[in-house]
């Protein structure tokens, strides 16, 4: 899966970003900044917000993956509570 962006956001405070699938169909999903603290297990401020969600892009595309064949509605929104 390849992305074609991701950037941090003020409100809500998170990152919004944009991958293809593996067939070429292109999502759209937004990860809060607490989900992202959560995944690196400490605080991160503004900064650091886009380069964490690389780091752990495949948890966070996982989720978005399952909401998207379950036929959820755009954009995906990536929670704390999901990532357990």
């Amino acid at each position: 899966m390849d992305i074609e962006f991701a950037e941090y956001r003020v409100n809500p405070s998170g990152v919004a970003f944009s991958f293809l699938t593996d067939v070429g169909e292109r999502v759209l999903g937004n990860v809060s900044l607490n989900a992202l603290e959560a995944l690196t297990g400490k605080w991160i401020g503004e900064e650091s917000c886009v380069d964490a969600y690389h780091e752990h892009r495949a948890v966070i595309h996982k989720v978005v993956l399952r909401k998207y064949k379950q036929g959820a509605k755009e954009p995906f929104w990536v929670r704390e509570s999901e990532l357990g």
